[in-house]
């Protein structure tokens, strides 16, 4: 279920009541349930093992106990369980709604061997969804691009394990001697900004690959909602790539998550303008004096040569995006 549907359905749902718990299921956590309390305030509960001794957390926007008597509503029927009861005290239904919707990605998916440590540090994890949230965020047109990669590629789970561990990396993608920059513009031309750093990393045995589309404007066309959605379906039961998209995708959208989640472009015509390019065949001036640093150019595409079949052979992120383009 989506987070936009858990949101819904959870505001149907009547608030708890001291340690009674009318719930809706959490999926697809195992065994984990989400409340509201009597301020509407969002709650999970879910079990989880561990020495009765694990301390609790409290953090400026959410909290978790643990080992908490509890009595579970669900459907008409009532079950007294001792339960890991996690929190959000934000105040604003914008960051009521992140925490529901990121918060099943950042819990251990399996009920079997989820430990109240683990459950700790998805409330770290949370937090700092939250602070990322706060920040301004970045034209969302850079990232409809990277998730449409991931979410279309011939092996997605590659994408996501490559994908960038901070948006504000050199590169978007990186296995082993690769590099994929992905570059979208809105306009007609193919026209794209890069740093010299981008192209001409400093490890001479590294291979950049540009990966360029020309995105337009679609009401009704695929939102970054809908390939958010996409890439967390690719990431499976991994506790670790779900809660890597969500980071990625709010670190990215900044406050405005919400409303830029909604940004929809033509995803078939972006398809078709999607080409792969060799950065050193990128228009890019010549290499600066030794004391001469943070290049930043636009470059115009027309002229540059597309990545040959030799070339993507050896570049097996190239390749997984050519799967999708073929």
């Amino acid at each position: 279920m989506s987070g936009v549907h858990l949101w819904s359905d959870l505001l149907a749902v009547p608030p708890a009541t001291k340690e009674r718990f009318p719930v809706i299921r959490l999926e697809p956590i195992e065994d984990a349930y989400l409340a509201r309390d009597d301020r509407g305030c969002p709650i999970v509960l879910l079990n989880a093992e561990g020495p009765q001794t694990t301390p609790g957390m409290r953090l400026r926007v959410v909290a978790v106990d643990h080992d908490v008597p509890s009595i579970i509503d669900h459907d008409g029927n009532r079950e007294a369980r001792r339960l890991s009861i996690v929190r959000c005290t934000i105040d604003g239904e914008e960051g009521r709604q992140l925490f529901v919707r990121c918060v099943a990605n950042a819990l251990p998916a399996e009920s079997a061997g989820r430990q109240r440590a683990g459950v700790n540090r998805a409330i770290s994890h949370l937090a700092n969804l939250f602070a990322a949230a706060a920040r301004p965020g970045r034209p969302p047109a850079g990232l409809w691009a990277e998730l449409l990669l991931i979410a279309r590629a011939a092996d997605g789970v590659s994408m996501l394990e490559a994908w960038h561990a901070d948006a504000a990396e050199r590169h978007d993608f990186a296995l082993g001697v690769e590099r994929l920059e992905v570059k979208a513009t809105t306009g007609e031309a193919r026209v794209h900004d890069f740093s010299l750093e981008q192209l001409r990393p400093p490890r001479d045995e590294l291979f950049v690959s540009v990966a360029s589309l020309l995105l337009s404007r679609q009401d009704g066309g695929t939102s970054i909602g809908d390939l958010w959605a996409d890439c967390l379906v690719i990431a499976g039961q991994s506790e670790t790539l779900r809660s890597k998209v969500d980071r990625l995708c709010v670190e990215y959208l900044g406050d405005a998550w919400i409303s830029a989640a909604e940004f929809a472009f033509d995803e078939a015509s972006a398809m078709r303008s999607l080409r792969l390019y060799d950065g050193s065949s990128i228009p890019q001036p010549h290499p600066p004096p030794p004391d001469v640093s943070a290049v930043r150019f636009r470059s115009h595409l027309e002229n540059a040569t597309t990545l040959t079949l030799e070339q993507r052979g050896s570049r097996p992120l190239a390749e997984i995006v050519y799967g999708a383009m073929i």
